[in-house]
């Protein structure tokens, strides 16, 4: 009799430790799974590099300037579509305070019209050829809200950190994970476009 107790004791625990193995098991692979995934994932950002003829800065026109969008990640970013805008004047960065804070982490709104491109990961966007915002490389292109005066172009062209160029792209990888880069450009009046102090950021 006390043998059969010691049997079904030993069968109980062999089950009690083969199944907390299978959950380690179970818990390895799923951990193992998510590290790939953060591993793999997109990652949107600027070039960094604006050519001249990629800006727009002229009295009777709204500002525009086309930022070419690369991903630095490892996977394709699918369905990166955006928002963007320039604020210009002395309380430029104000207002780009309260865009971004606006946007918070909330998705965008679906658009019908306009379901987003494919970023290939490490290839820089090619010519701009979509009628979205996005052209059809990658390309993204933020416009003022305005036409520019004379008044607004001298001051643009010949004063430092005067513009706010504020981007947020949305795009996810091939798990449906929601991803999001946001970024801000000002202007120097050596015609270089830094990146402002704050608002540089990926999710």
């Amino acid at each position: 009799m006390w043998l059969e107790g010691l049997t079904l004791i030993a069968v109980i625990v062999y089950a009690g430790i083969a199944w907390w193995q299978g959950c380690l098991t179970r818990k390895s692979i799923e951990n193992t799974g998510k590290q790939f995934q953060i591993d793999q994932r997109p990652y949107i950002w600027d070039s960094n590099v604006t050519d001249p003829t990629n800006v727009k800065i002229e009295a009777g026109q709204k500002m525009w300037i086309n930022i070419n969008l690369i991903n630095f990640g490892r996977a394709p970013a699918l369905s990166a579509r955006g928002v963007a805008k320039i604020f210009i004047g002395t309380n430029g960065m104000h207002d780009a305070d309260d865009w971004f804070a606006a946007l918070g982490e909330k998705a965008l709104p679906d658009d019908p019209n306009d379901t987003g491109i494919v970023v290939p990961p490490g290839i820089p966007s090619g010519d701009i050829t979509a009628k979205s915002a996005f052209g059809g490389g990658g390309y993204f292109t933020p416009m003022s809200d305005r036409v520019l005066t004379q008044d607004d172009v001298n001051y643009i062209l010949h004063s430092n950190e005067n513009i706010a160029i504020v981007v947020h792209i949305q795009y996810f990888d091939a798990y449906g994970t929601r991803y999001w880069s946001n970024f801000c450009l000002s202007r120097f009046d050596t015609g270089t476009y830094p990146h402002c102090r704050k608002h540089n950021e990926i999710h």
